[in-house]
């Protein structure tokens, strides 16, 4: 009886590891700005003064604030990067589709 429930202890627990959420930010900037100028202004100002001065997504109202998103919804190149970040980290630009 006790194996039994450690297994189903262990298979719910294998399933909640793979089913958490990342709370996102974006910039979203134009093709011809400059990504270190951006991350040397988040660097020397913050992120929020950031997205008001370089983002032209909607996002920007909210201070490019997305909010908590499955990992599973997001593509595996956008997990791969998200995952190594550190807490308040940022990555590197990602190209999104026209």
């Amino acid at each position: 009886m006790r194996s039994k429930i450690k297994k189903k202890l262990l298979i719910f627990y294998s399933k909640q590891e793979k089913n958490f959420e990342v709370n996102i930010s974006e910039i979203i900037f134009k093709s011809n700005t400059d990504f270190k100028e951006v991350a040397d202004f988040i660097e020397k100002n913050d992120f929020e003064s950031a997205v008001l001065k370089y983002s032209i997504s909607d996002s920007s109202s909210n201070s490019g604030k997305i909010g908590w998103v499955n990992i599973n919804n997001l593509t595996n190149s956008i997990k791969k990067k998200i995952l190594n970040l550190k807490i308040g980290g940022i990555t590197e630009p990602l190209k999104l589709a026209n």
